[in-house]
């Protein structure tokens, strides 16, 4: 049964791609999200967001405090290296993810796990993503664009938003201007603030 299903759907995005060109566009690029294990065929490859790879497993422990946001950057980039590979291995691209934070508290709340990332400020996030900046910049493939995703503009149960809040107004917004479009070699300070 699943096996026909992955034929139906392969024909289906066969039947897309046709159309597209078709149409007198140059194609379609499918980008697989957070699923290395489909069987599927796709252009590229990214997470949803950090939590779908190894920090995941270290977010939802219930022995382990819960991650300083410094530390699930850490995380993060010590699990790109194996994303990329695995992608490879796959004949596709790779692209990075950046995430703001992470606390699903408010969906689950009676939750036993410590899903939280503590200390998520538009200064931490700017430190997160120059080093997610400076690991792309390394590690892109000649011919595809400068592309990562981000989670998220307005993922306010899962405190993930780029989307300006009374708290920080757009502190996040700005930290993104100041990495990708500036391309700051700063390193902002480490300030106070953030999710206690």
């Amino acid at each position: 049964f699943l096996q026909r299903g992955v034929a139906v759907a392969e024909a289906r995005i066969d039947y897309l791609r046709r159309q597209a060109c078709l149409a007198g566009l140059p194609g379609v690029h499918l980008m697989l999200n957070g699923c290395p294990k489909s069987e599927l065929k796709f252009d590229s490859m990214t997470m949803y967001n950090w939590g779908f790879g190894g920090a995941g497993v270290r977010i939802e422990s219930t022995v382990e405090p819960p991650l300083d946001y410094d530390t699930f950057t850490e995380i993060a980039l010590s699990c790109m290296d194996r994303d990329r590979d695995h992608a490879k291995r796959r004949g596709i691209s790779y692209f990075p993810n950046l995430t703001i934070g992470w606390d699903n508290n408010s969906r689950f709340p009676v939750s036993e796990t410590n899903s939280i990332v503590h200390g998520t400020s538009p200064e931490s996030f700017e430190r997160g993503a120059r080093r997610v900046r400076e690991w792309f910049d390394r590690n892109r493939q000649v011919g595809y664009p400068p592309l990562i995703t981000v989670n998220s503009w307005n993922e306010w149960t899962e405190g993930s938003y780029l989307e300006p809040s009374d708290r920080f107004g757009f502190g996040f917004l700005e930290a993104v201007r100041r990495v990708f479009v500036h391309g700051s070699t700063k390193e902002p300070s480490r300030g106070e603030g953030g999710y206690e």
